[in-house]
């Protein structure tokens, strides 16, 4: 797995391609006859984007990858707000919990874990060992599955245990 399989603004696998000048622009400025090469500075057109992160800078214009980077890491807030404040439990907490609770509060701590992960990530440059991502990658594909199947279970359990 290479570096152009990891979403430049998150870290995830990508299975999308970000157009950095939006195309909408691109195609705008060749029906006026503009050359944007001579305009924007930019190493790359496109860079890999995961398809969460590419749909939620959709169009828009930034100035450089950091602020496309913030941009996509303000919808992940936004979108795992109810995940990212989740407590974090005790062993002797999670043992009080029935089967069922006890499951789908570890699977909202994992879904926490993983949209901090994937907040935490500064760009490819981070990445020291590419088997890290890739395991982090299939892990996320499990997270996104349990997020699916339990979101509503996990924030049930998280306002029983806020209201105990």
């Amino acid at each position: 797995m290479s570096l152009e399989n990891v979403c430049t603004y998150c870290g995830v696998v990508c299975d999308s391609v970000d157009h950095v000048v939006p195309r909408h622009l691109l195609q705008r400025a060749g029906e006026l006859g503009l050359d944007l090469s001579k305009v924007v500075r930019i190493r790359e057109w496109e860079v890999p984007a995961c398809h969460e992160c590419n749909s939620s800078i959709g169009g828009k214009i930034f100035a450089t990858l950091a602020e496309r980077r913030a941009c996509a890491h303000d919808h992940i807030r936004r979108k795992y707000a109810s995940y990212l404040c989740t407590p974090n439990w005790s062993e002797s907490e999670l043992r009080e919990m029935g089967t069922v609770l006890r499951r789908d509060v570890e699977a909202g701590i994992r879904l926490r874990d993983w949209a901090r992960k994937r907040l935490a990530w500064a760009g490819a440059q981070q990445v020291e060992d590419i088997s890290a991502v890739y395991g982090m990658s299939q892990e996320i594909a499990r997270l996104t599955r349990l997020r699916q199947t339990r979101g509503k279970k996990v924030i049930a359990a998280q306002k029983i245990a806020m209201a105990a």
